[in-house]
């Protein structure tokens, strides 16, 4: 009796203890299994992190380069157009001062015909009076020989052009740009303004 219930308790207990061992197995499996699942989702959301950080470099690296070529072409269409307009006035004052010069006896007793050659002409004279008035003024200093023949003093032009000069913004820019003296500036001005009458006289 005692050797067969010891028989049936031993057996008993191994089965017990191989259902046990095969519930942990089972347990352990399953842990494992939990884990490389969790290691998989860690990678992928690496993975979809990696991907979107790198999206986000690249779109900002295209748009950089499309800003970058933006600017490049703002510039280059304000180049052409400064260089269009440049070449435009070039090609206005040539060719109204080869009108002017072709026909200087017309051009004296006809009326005034364009703004175009009118400002060609006035800046022809205004030209050579400052080249005139600094020769005189470096080397002879005598009275200023004005383009249309006729002699003026400088003192004479000083005191008529004082109030002219004194109170035109025209007057300031002309003297700040010539880098003179006080009173030889106030002379220049004063020629100028005579250039200037003096082609509205005779109709340039």
């Amino acid at each position: 009796m005692l050797h067969r219930f010891d028989v049936f308790h031993y057996s008993e207990l191994s089965r017990y203890l191989v259902h046990r061992s095969s519930s942990i197995y089972i347990a352990r499996i399953f842990i494992i299994i939990i884990i490389i699942i969790i290691i998989i989702i860690i990678i992928i959301i690496i993975i979809i992190t990696i991907k979107i950080f790198i999206i986000i470099i690249i779109i900002t690296i295209i748009n950089i380069i499309i800003i970058i070529i933006i600017i490049i072409i703002i510039n280059i269409i304000i180049i052409i157009i400064i260089i269009i307009i440049i070449i435009i006035i070039i090609i206005i004052s040539s060719s109204s001062s080869s009108s002017s010069s072709s026909s200087p006896s017309s051009s004296s007793s006809s009326p005034l015909s364009s703004s175009s050659s009118y400002d060609a002409a006035a800046a022809q004279y205004i030209i050579l009076v400052i080249i005139n008035f600094h020769y005189y003024y470096h080397h002879h200093r005598h009275a200023i020989t004005l383009t249309s023949g006729n002699n003026s003093s400088s003192s004479n032009l000083h005191h008529k052009y004082t109030t002219i000069i004194a109170n035109g913004a025209l007057g300031k820019i002309v003297i700040n740009a010539t880098g003179l003296p006080g009173h030889a500036r106030l002379i220049l001005f004063a020629c100028t303004l005579t250039v200037i009458k003096k082609c509205k006289k005779i109709g340039v």
